[in-house]
């Protein structure tokens, strides 16, 4: 902010609240002088600035009648309660999926294991949980994928994840397009590795016979 004519003395920075107050007094000069021509004319002013949330003022230095005032943005403490919640909604899906995996397992291979003699819990550890997580796979690779892309959501409620980190860095360099190309191609670089990754997972645990 440029402040020529003015010194450290004659400036004052005030905080109130979430505005940021800038203003300058010149001390009034009873000598009598007679100018041929005046650049500055020295009037009292006064600048507000409203800062967004979490942004805190470090200080602030005057060089050259220019005023730089440094800030800074405090990432807010976590875990938090929003997170938490949307969290444990995929852990839900989750949950669902892998019973629906386990209740899908054929009665059959069921009353195999115990015709050769297999115990209950024998037949769970071996035979239906095996199967049934194969089964409900596909299904949990895509809440996987789907938890990834939803994680966006979490700048709303202040979260420092790809979303806000990109904000915070286009806000203060602003090269928007740039940021928001290098947000697209992290987005999808993550899903697309995410996808080729659980399609090898999957091949690799297929069972003859199963179509799974």
């Amino acid at each position: 902010m440029a402040v020529a004519g003015f010194s450290e003395s004659d400036l004052e920075i005030t905080l109130k609240q979430s505005a940021l107050v800038v203003s300058g007094r010149a001390p009034k000069d009873e000598t009598p002088r007679q100018f041929l021509h005046r650049g500055i004319a020295r009037r009292a002013f006064e600048r507000r600035f409203e800062l967004a949330d979490h942004i805190v003022v470090d200080g602030a230095t005057l060089e050259n009648g220019l005023l730089h005032i440094a800030l800074r943005r405090v990432v807010p403490g976590l875990p938090n309660f929003a997170e938490f919640a949307h969290e444990n909604r995929h852990f839900t899906f989750f949950t669902v999926q892998v019973g629906s995996g386990i209740e899908a397992v054929p009665r059959s291979m069921v009353v195999s294991a115990e015709a050769l003699g297999y115990t209950r819990l024998q037949i769970f550890r071996y035979v239906v949980l095996p199967l049934g997580f194969r089964i409900c796979l596909p299904a949990l690779n895509n809440n996987l994928v789907k938890l990834v892309k939803t994680t966006s959501q979490a700048f709303a409620i202040a979260v420092p994840e790809i979303l806000y980190v990109a904000v915070q860095i286009y806000t203060d360099r602003l090269n928007v397009w740039e940021m928001m190309v290098v947000m697209l191609l992290t987005y999808v670089s993550i899903v697309a590795f995410l996808v080729w990754a659980m399609g090898r997972w999957e091949r690799s645990l297929r069972i003859p016979g199963y179509s799974v």
